[in-house]
């Protein structure tokens, strides 16, 4: 299954079998904090979080529908101030839910008698705090149903969390265990919910779930913290002394909606849309964040699902649905085998649009990508730095030279850099890059075709063909032109001579040397093949590398032209081959 998504929405799905048909249970998890809860955070920072606040054994969600909602509460209590208190009390209030919990330092019963409580500024809110202990079915996991023991004494403590309405007032009691976190699947509350799993089940059923299951099986807060329905968001939310600093804080449920489609492997409906509602409030109030799991169901023929071929996730405002067009463009975008892959990067397409007026957050960060991006611009930054200064030094040296660098065109600065494109602008940015570079390639070669036609007029000229001498450059081994102007005069100059002094003066060749335009049409014809080779020795075979004695005469040449201070000398040298490294 392709999952397509922004990076502010995690995808929780998981396959279940009920009744000899299978089902894909989908949950779309939106990260926001509390001052901003429209606000969706990258995932990346939800699973990091989630780590912190509920530790490395517990689960966000079981990724199984419910049929109604419920809130759940991770974290720690903490006294006013930080003050060391003996007791104080933690509430939390999500729209009709209004629960609330006494938190109390350590006791232990002495002949009957509770101890004083030890003052404490914070405490854990897990099942092993509230009332429980081994052999305690409603919660196996906590403190006070019986003597335990601790440095070799038997010591019968007192939970730290309490219901106000099921004080424990003596050693028997037997209360109704207090917390915020989710029920084990094994215990009572639950398990006699899960249905029969017997000989008809095994025969019929397995290994789905069994038919008489209770749909309550699904839900996982203790009772006092569900809705009768599901959540429509905005609810009014009020947390006492469950932040470090804050000890109240208000916010509401977030009014975001989630839309989710999907496409079959096999199928005539192109798009598929599969309905949410929002049955899972997660409270990290120690941290200021929520994590809304808003839950869709669909039948699927494999038990894992790989007959849904692409899943698409997005948010939405509540009351501003965006078409199921737009999806569809989405789909056929990101499906795209040549942009696919940048379209990936742009959430907006998938989020609503940003509240201009909510507050920056430390949780921002989407994940390595935009540190490689930041890392780059530092480098692109320093590469200008150092560009800049290079230029400062040419244009000094021109001045020494006597050269005002304004009047040669020389710029006081250079541009400023582009600043690294954020993720949403990336496909922009790319489409805008390849333009340009198309642009500049496209003006490459049509100057290209305008010095080749040059080139082409000015050999044409002197009774010469451009095409071909490419062509034969091609057939040939690669180089810069053999033809040097001053060894072929020379040359010409030595016949002439000859032939005077074997009486048989060559008159035609005599002419030719003391005439001042054949010899400018000659180093015309030197220079035209050189910018000919120039333009297009990337089309011609490499040229010839020179044996190792070659290779040392020609440095032992560029040594002494060095030595002697006349690099002018050098002109037109050809150097191919030669290996100057060190000078």
């Amino acid at each position: 299954m392709r999952v397509i998504k922004p990076q502010r929405v995690s995808i929780l799905q998981r396959v279940f079998e009920l009744k000899q048909e299978r089902f894909l249970a989908l949950g779309l998890a939106a990260y926001v904090p509390l001052d901003a809860p429209e606000l969706p955070l990258p995932e990346i920072a939800m699973w990091q979080e989630v780590a912190k606040q509920l530790g490395k054994d517990a689960a966000l969600d079981e990724g199984l529908p419910k049929p109604r909602g419920e809130v759940l509460v991770f974290g720690k209590a903490f006294s006013a101030g930080a003050q060391p208190r003996p007791a104080f009390r933690a509430r939390v209030q999500v729209g009709p839910i209004d629960k609330v919990v006494y938190v109390v330092g350590k006791r232990r019963w002495e002949r009957g008698v509770p101890t004083d409580p030890e003052p404490l500024t914070e405490l854990a809110l897990g099942w092993d705090k509230a009332f429980g202990g081994q052999g305690f079915a409603a919660n196996p996991l906590g403190t006070g149903f019986a003597p335990t023991e601790e440095n070799g004494k038997k010591i019968h403590a007192l939970p730290q969390i309490e219901d106000p309405k099921h004080l424990v007032k003596s050693p028997n009691d037997r209360p109704p265990p207090a917390a915020f976190g989710p029920l084990d699947p094994t215990w009572p509350g639950r398990m006699d919910k899960a249905g029969t799993y017997d000989a008809a089940w095994l025969e019929n059923d397995f290994p789905g779930l069994a038919r008489d299951l209770d749909p309550e099986y699904f839900m996982v807060a203790p009772p006092d913290q569900r809705l009768p329905g599901f959540f429509q968001g905005d609810e009014p939310i009020a947390l006492e002394h469950l932040h470090p600093e804050q000890a109240t804080m208000t916010s509401r449920v977030t009014a975001l909606a989630a839309r989710c489609f999907l496409t079959r492997a096999a199928g005539d409906v192109p798009l598929e849309e599969v309905a949410t509602r929002l049955d899972t409030v997660v409270l990290l109030p120690n941290v200021a964040r929520m994590i809304a799991i808003f839950r869709g169901v669909v039948r699927v023929e494999e038990d894992d699902a790989h007959d849904v071929k692409c899943l698409l996730a997005a948010l939405e405002r509540r009351g501003a649905p965006r078409p199921k067009e737009h999806y569809q463009a989405i789909f056929s975008q990101r499906l795209d085998k040549k942009k696919g892959v940048l379209v990936a990067f742009r959430d907006r397409d998938l989020l609503p649009d940003p509240d201009p007026g909510a507050p920056a957050l430390p949780d921002e960060k989407i994940g390595d990508m935009e540190d490689l991006l930041q890392r780059e611009g530092v480098l692109e930054r320093r590469s200008h730095e150092r560009a800049q200064r290079e230029l400062e030094k040419a244009r000094l040296s021109l001045r020494a030279l006597g050269i005002d660098p304004d009047e040669k065109g020389v710029p006081r600065a250079l541009p400023p850099p582009e600043a690294p494109p954020r993720l949403d602008d990336l496909p922009e940015y790319v489409e805008r890059v390849e333009s340009e570079a198309a642009r500049i390639e496209a003006e490459a070669k049509a100057k290209q075709e305008e010095a080749l036609a040059v080139a082409r007029q000015e050999l044409a000229e002197q009774g010469l063909n451009l095409d071909e001498i490419i062509e034969r450059s091609k057939s040939e081994q690669g180089g810069p032109p053999r033809f040097r102007v001053d060894e072929h005069i020379a040359r010409m100059r030595e016949t002439a001579e000859a032939g005077r002094e074997l009486g048989a003066p060559l008159e035609q060749l005599e002419a030719q040397l003391d005439d001042p335009a054949f010899l400018a049409r000659l180093r015309k014809l030197e220079e035209a093949q050189l910018v000919a080779y120039r333009l297009t020795a990337h089309h011609l075979p490499p040229a010839a590398i020179p044996d190792a004695e070659a290779r040392r005469d020609l440095r032992g040449r560029v040594e002494a032209a060095l030595a002697s201070g006349a690099r002018a000398m050098m002109t037109g040298w050809d150097l191919t081959g030669a290996d100057l490294r060190g000078l």
